[in-house]
Order: structure tokens, then sequence, then C-alpha cells
């Protein structure tokens, strides 16, 4: 969602806001999924 804002703003500096919002969604979505598969192993 933060992506799809960014791409509509017209001020650059909500752009980039908006953009930084999102890469930390994506790390906290990655810190969440290497902790799971560190304490249960990988599914397959």
């Amino acid at each position: 969602m933060s992506l799809i804002r960014a791409q509509s703003c017209p001020s650059r500096q909500a752009r980039i806001a908006y953009e930084n919002l999102a890469r930390g969604y994506i790390d906290q979505v990655d810190a969440y999924r290497r902790r799971n598969e560190s304490m249960t192993g990988r599914a397959h």
C-alpha cells in the first residue's frame, strides 16, 4: 500500500517517506520470517 501511495504522490519528499515506510515493512516481515524459520525449521 505504501508503494502505491508513493507512486501517486506529487511531492518528492512524500514519495521518499512512503518508500522508506514500505522498506521498513519489508524488513519487519523478513525478520519475522527468519525468526519463525529458526524456531520451526524449514517446512519443505
